[in-house]
């Protein structure tokens, strides 16, 4: 712990001189001096000379004379004016047992990194634009959480009395993370899900930071085998994924999720993290329980709808032309065709490698799919630019670089299975990225067709930072371990192009820090592979935690992105970790990187041409911190409004859960052919055998349900006084009814059959 303090003063104190003004900013008198005390006690005997030392270490000294010019006649190390001496510096240093070695790797190694990762850092102006953002829908409150492995835990996907669960001592649990596919039908809105997604086994060493069994903190808990869902081992969190129909027009949802009797699939299932329509058919897909995001998966999980939310069948994909999907992620209807791009597994090699699926079915027959395309990546983007298909790339065995594919021109009709093996690669992450470890966590996050310009991104797993560290054998409570994090963290690259010949870097870096994997040495700034130089800015869009450009949509004839910003989850993490030192250097480093409330949460972008750099349309959620990303974004009420799908793990804090937000462009021209209202969700309404559950998404108390039959005529009354209610086919028969609720905030009309 004492080295690691250590390093935070040396980076501090010449991170102040050599970086930029704001850690001057950031940085105080009392900050430097309990840096001091914790890292050596006995100063705190000597205020006085604590503070004179605090005070000319970040330049405030009230001295003058012969002080000042002390300082003045030797700052070789440490720039700037009234700055302690690099000499003074380093006998502070060498006092408090940093030694020479250390103190020679700071300066001539950290120093340099800290100050190229800090320096520069400009991000996207912010937007003058007029707008309306609502939250018109949230995960609810679907379980009460006592501590880890306890017996009384509970878990009801439809509702949980948070009152309740408060009064008896739990904590409410908000088990619904990401509305991980979503796709509009109509005044339709229609989400898949995936719960607790931290908690999935094959992230255990890295959201535990290394704790390796259930943990919990102040924003989330993970139990893994000691979770509710019993008998799937260290799945145990991986609670079955719902599915949501919400219409915009009359603010009810419906879970339409089918049971697990008749979608049997559901079982093994980590998360339905893909949606798509055609035809009258609504598909939802994601991989088996063993996957790793997808990518070490064997198995996947289909479930198709109709339009109205009838489930129409169930399919794990085993057979498709003789491989088996095991993962899905975008779906793409052009020329009244439906695509999807996803994993297959090759049964000649046992590798996972890309495919492109063409629809073939309909109603009756909702999984005739065949393979039109094979590519080396997963293919987990897809879209249509200038006549063709193209496919962004997720590392693979098969291909451990990421790559952009295309596909041949679309012949009239559709691509076909003769089309399979004419997709080409167009580019390759290697063209930029130099770290051979980092091309294996980089992957295409974003493809869009835009104004003639075909747009990509590049996303970099900084979560998985810790797992290349302890592959390289290094502590990170060390100066090296600080050097090599600087060296490999990487942020989301953003890209375009016409038609390949020439392509152009929009946000990224100019030069790489890298690591050195046969010398185990670190590589100071250096060009990246490609040459490319940035147009606009910095990866990230300027901001150090952005990893990820996550969705995309053109809407008002502009292109909207965003992003996913792990930088919420740092701090909590920090809260799990039992070794102290590790603890202390992660404070460290989010000390040094300057975590901010200000900036925790997604951002949201837009670039209203071709011509112009994005601008910031919020920069922390909207407000909402524990949202770190936006999944999804879908138009919907033909046009008028952009909806947006976002995420937060955070299962724990009552902002966590996923939301759907309606973003209305204030300039949007209506065309007169749409009604832009949107009635934000209110009642969830569930259909079980022989009954039907209908509760507030509010948690406000029922205080009337009436049940009417299809001629107008009324068949039952209630007047239920809590937040939930039922009505059962037993006491009503069987038929179609409509089902009026009120409650203090309104009221709300739905169809029910039972």
């Amino acid at each position: 712990m004492r080295k690691i303090l250590l390093l935070f003063l040396a980076m501090t104190m010449s991170g102040v001189a050599m970086a930029s003004a704001d850690w001057r900013e950031k940085l105080s008198v009392e900050d430097v001096m309990k840096v001091i005390k914790a890292a050596h006690p006995q100063c705190a005997e000597h205020p006085a000379e604590l503070r004179r030392l605090s005070e000319r270490a970040l330049g405030v000294t009230s001295d003058n004379g012969k002080e000042t010019a002390a300082a003045e006649a030797d700052r070789t190390a440490v720039a700037g004016p009234n700055r302690i001496s690099s000499a003074e510096l380093l006998a502070l240093l060498l006092s408090l047992n940093l030694t020479q070695e250390d103190w020679d790797y700071i300066q001539n190694v950290v120093l340099p990194l800290y100050n190229y990762t800090t320096e520069n850092r400009v991000v996207p102006e912010n937007t003058t634009m007029s707008m309306e953002v609502d939250t018109v829908a949230q995960a609810p409150f679907d379980g009460c959480h006592f501590g880890i492995g306890n017996i009384i835990n509970t878990y009801d996907a439809f509702y949980v009395d948070t009152c309740a669960c408060r009064q008896y001592g739990g904590k409410p649990k908000v088990n619904g993370s990401y509305p991980w596919g979503m796709v509009t039908v109509g005044s339709n809105i229609i989400w898949g899900t995936v719960n607790n997604l931290l908690c999935m086994p094959s992230w255990q060493s890295l959201t535990s930071l290394g704790a390796n069994k259930p943990y919990e903190n102040s924003c989330w808990v993970c139990e893994y085998e000691e979770g509710v869902r019993k008998g799937v081992g260290k799945n145990g969190d991986m609670l079955i994924p719902r599915v949501y129909m919400y219409n915009t027009s009359n603010g009810v949802v419906r879970d339409i999720t089918p049971s697990t009797t008749k979608a049997t699939v559901l079982n093994d299932c980590l998360g339905l993290r893909s949606a798509g329509a055609h035809n009258g058919v609504v598909f939802l897909g994601g991989p088996g329980l063993d996957s790793d995001q997808g990518q070490t998966s064997t198995r996947s999980a289909f479930l198709a709808f109709d339009y109205n939310g009838a489930f129409l069948g169930q399919s794990a994909m085993e057979d498709i032309d003789g491989y088996t999907v095991t993962d899905v992620r975008r779906w793409l209807v052009y020329d009244d065709v439906l695509y999807c791009g996803v994993a297959i597994l090759d049964p000649a090699t046992g590798k996972t490698r890309g495919a492109i699926l063409r629809w073939y079915g309909d109603m009756s027959d909702p999984f005739n799919f065949h393979i039109v395309g094979f590519t080396a990546n997963e293919a987990g983007e897809i879209c249509e630019h200038n006549g063709r298909l193209y496919a962004g790339g997720w590392p693979t065995d098969n291909l451990p670089v990421a790559a952009i594919f295309e596909g041949p021109v679309v012949p009239e009709g559709g691509l076909t299975r003769e089309n399979a093996t004419e997709w080409d690669i167009k580019w390759m992450m290697s063209q930029y990225e130099t770290n051979p470890m980092n091309l294996r966590m980089e992957q295409c996050s974003m493809l869009r067709s835009y104004k003639g310009k075909l747009y990509w991104s590049m996303w970099y797993v900084q979560y998985g930072i810790v797992a290349s560290l302890s592959m390289a054998n290094i502590n990170l409570s060390t100066p090296k371990g600080i050097a090599f994090i600087l060296a490999s963290m990487r942020q989301a690259t953003l890209w375009r192009t016409d038609d390949f010949s020439d392509v152009e870097l929009l946000y990224g870096e100019e030069n790489l820090p890298d690591y050195d994997w046969q010398t185990g040495e670190i590589i100071q700034p250096r060009p990246n592979a490609g040459g490319y130089k940035p147009l606009y800015g910095r990866a990230g869009m300027g901001r150090y935690f952005t990893s990820y450009i996550w969705a995309s949509e053109e809407y008002n004839g502009h292109l909207y992105f965003g992003t996913m910003s792990p930088e919420a989850c740092i701090e909590p993490a920090m809260e799990s970790v039992l070794d102290e030192e590790t603890k202390t250097a992660l404070a460290t480093y989010a000390d040094l990187i300057g975590v901010s409330d200000s900036t925790k949460g997604y951002e949201l972008y837009r670039m209203v041409d071709n011509n112009s750099p994005a601008e910031t349309i919020t920069e922390n959620g909207f407000g909402n911190i524990a949202q770190y990303g936006v999944r999804n974004i879908v138009l919907g009420d033909n046009g008028a409004n952009m909806y947006l799908g976002t995420a937060s793990p955070f299962n724990l804090n009552e902002y966590g859960g996923w939301r759907i937000l309606k973003f209305h462009d204030e300039d949007y021209i209506d065309t007169g052919i749409t009604d832009t209202t949107t009635v934000p969700a209110s009642v969830l309404v569930k259909n079980e055998d022989g009954y039907v559950s209908i509760t507030s998404f509010r948690n406000e108390k029922i205080e009337k349900l009436t049940v009417a039959d299809l001629s107008g005529r009324i068949v039952y009354t209630e007047n239920p006084k809590r937040a939930d209610a039922y009505l059962f086919s037993s006491v009503l028969g069987s038929g179609v009814f409509v089902v009026t609720v009120t409650t203090a905030s309104g009221s709300w009309t739905a169809k029910v059959s039972l």
